[in-house]
């Protein structure tokens, strides 16, 4: 498995400004866009489908469904041997921002919102 680095590459669907704003592009996989969130205090990556109008996992086909869990698993395999985190946290809330994207981080005993989910502990600083 490659490193998990950013990449300089356009998006070719319409990204919600929000998560723009917070990540970079890492790479397109066959069904997501990988995007690191800009925070140094966790290993913190996003999963967002390059489907239009979609909120939720069931809007997606059953195939993208399975391509969605696939992609999961492969970025949380490679982000646990980059990092060595002590545990993995996946979650799609969307709840600020509706797009369907998938939060994969890694979590330390260490970090400033343990054991709690890092959301209001944690946030993202995009550069200036």
């Amino acid at each position: 498995m490659p490193p998990i680095h950013a990449v300089n590459t356009a998006a070719d669907f319409a990204l919600d400004p929000r998560l723009e704003n917070d990540s970079a592009l890492i790479e397109n996989l066959p069904l997501c866009q990988l995007r690191k969130i800009y925070c140094d205090d966790v290993p913190w990556f996003l999963l967002v489908p390059r489907v239009q109008n979609i909120s939720e996992i069931t809007h997606l086909s059953p195939a993208q469904q399975i391509q969605l869990m696939s992609e999961i698993a492969d970025v949380s395999a490679r982000i646990q041997k980059e990092y060595t985190p002590d545990k993995m946290n996946i979650a799609a809330l969307g709840n600020v921002v509706a797009q369907l994207h998938v939060h994969i981080i890694g979590r330390y005993h260490t970090d400033a919102a343990w054991p709690k989910p890092i959301w209001g502990i944690i946030t993202p600083r995009p550069p200036a």
